[in-house]
């Protein structure tokens, strides 16, 4: 996915826990601190799921603005789950890319395949909106421009009305 906004914005937001989370509208909370950066290596988020259940990701490796490599460590239908995220510079944007592999804890045929579906579906639906909320971001973040229209003195009072705009 493709981002209109430096590696850093977009680094930031899928590194914190919580931002993260606001990416796919639920409440993910850091359990356990990282070794040397809150949310890099060792720390692990907890992803609210169906029917009040949850699933643990632990950071496994994390180079700023680079890449996070993660694995769901408890609470999954699957086994051998390794995630990466990488991110490129574009020069006038950030490319995010990202990588999923895992086995079915069950052995129902498809069951993998139906996983991987679901999990693709999240994907692009977050990442969607993750586009949105980075792009609010850098529009609320501009300073408005005031300009004075229709100054008018009137005898002991003024009609006055602005308008603001973002550029």
């Amino acid at each position: 996915h493709k981002y209109d906004a430096p590696i850093s914005t977009v680094f930031n937001k899928l590194e914190d826990h919580v931002e993260f989370g606001k990416m796919f509208n639920l409440d993910v909370k850091r359990i356990k601190d990282g070794n040397q950066n809150a949310n890099g290596v060792g720390s692990v988020r907890r992803v609210p799921s169906l029917f009040n259940t949850f699933y643990d990701e632990t950071i496994l490796d994390y180079k700023l603005n680079e890449m996070i490599v993660y694995s769901v460590t408890n609470g999954s239908p699957v086994k051998n789950h390794r995630g990466v995220i990488s991110f490129n510079n574009l020069g006038n944007g950030t490319l995010v890319t990202w990588n999923i592999e895992f086995e079915s804890k069950y052995p129902i045929p498809y069951s993998g395949l139906y996983i991987m579906k679901k999990i693709e579906e999240g994907l692009i639906w977050g990442l969607g909106n993750l586009e949105i909320i980075i792009k609010d971001e850098i529009e609320s973040s501009k300073e408005p421009v005031i300009s004075m229209v229709n100054f008018k003195p009137l005898t002991n009072s003024y009609n006055c009305s602005t308008r603001a705009e973002v550029k």
